[in-house]
């Protein structure tokens, strides 16, 4: 039975969205992680900023321009200790999210994963009924090869077909070999003779 073309559901396109953003903060965290380790290496130590930092010059961007004489130069930019501050804290910051990310894409994912198994129930059940079948039919073979055993057995019939899987070991099957494994009778009919008192020369004789 061949699979039918999966339609894109709101569960999907949430699941694809997530994969997509827990890759993108990934890759935010190995970018700041570097920036880190380069300003970590230059010697700073992140120290807080103060409120002088950030409002005590003018906020060009929102002026953009819209000035009648020219701006003095602007302030001096952040020390390298106050940007590992925040680098730090951004560090900090994507790891919560990161976190939330990763949670909501595994409740997707088992969405995800019920409507798979509700697409493609049809062809499970299907395949499951095949096999359970085949078994059921393979046990009855081996049912009807071990009455024939029996009875070529009690025939008189000492010496087991090439096709029964018969070993010249003399070491005897293990108790935790399987219902399919060779039957018990293979190696009653190799060890018949001993029983007797003779070796298997000699019953040929």
């Amino acid at each position: 039975m061949k699979s039918k073309a999966l339609n894109e559901s709101a569960t999907v396109t949430k699941y694809r969205e997530l994969s997509a953003k827990t890759v993108e903060i990934d890759g935010l965290i190995q970018v700041n992680t570097r920036e880190i380790m380069a300003l970590e290496q230059s010697g700073a130590v992140p120290k807080a900023p103060t409120v002088s930092d950030s409002y005590l010059d003018v906020d060009r961007e929102l002026l953009n321009g819209a000035v009648y004489k020219a701006l003095p130069p602007a302030a001096e930019t952040l020390s390298n200790d106050i940007v590992l501050y925040h680098k730090i804290r951004r560090a900090e910051q994507l790891k919560i999210t990161r976190a939330v990310a990763e949670e909501h894409l595994r409740a997707a994912s088992i969405d995800y994963s019920r409507e798979l198994l509700t697409q493609h129930e049809p062809e499970i059940r299907s395949l499951h009924r095949e096999r359970a079948l085949l078994l059921l039919k393979l046990f009855k073979i081996n049912g009807d090869l071990e009455e024939l055993r029996k009875k070529l057995l009690k025939g008189g019939g000492l010496v087991a077909h090439p096709l029964d899987g018969c070993r010249r070991s003399r070491r005897r099957p293990s108790t935790m070999r399987s219902s399919l494994s060779m039957p018990r009778q293979c190696w009653a009919m190799r060890s018949f003779p001993r029983r007797l008192g003779t070796s298997w020369s000699a019953s040929r004789h």
